[in-house]
């Protein structure tokens, strides 16, 4: 290991980090507070019902106000535009109703 050329130090320091890591989760679950939290916690794995493939479904209205924003946002002139623009002539005005 050596600082110098930087050898050995990064595997060091992740073989410190999973320590201190294990460390304070063994503290954790001996503490009496482990049994509170772990009766609350629950996880849920979906099991598959059959083998038909469910897609998310986006409704169409959705779609279409996506596309209306994406065609605003393309039309809609920046400020950083109209610095372009103007050049030298630019003035910001920070009180402009956008």
């Amino acid at each position: 290991m050596s600082t110098l050329t930087g050898e050995g130090v990064i595997e060091l320091r992740n073989e410190a980090c999973e320590r201190l890591l294990a460390h304070r989760v063994e503290v954790k679950m001996k503490g009496k507070k482990a049994s509170e939290f772990l009766n609350r916690l629950q996880v849920a794995v979906p099991q598959a019902r059959d083998d038909k493939q469910r897609l998310p479904f986006i409704p169409q209205r959705v779609l279409e106000k996506k596309q209306q924003m994406e065609i605003d946002n393309k039309e809609r002139k920046l400020e950083r535009d109209l610095e372009l623009e103007l050049g030298d002539d630019y003035i910001l005005d920070l009180k402009k109703i956008m």
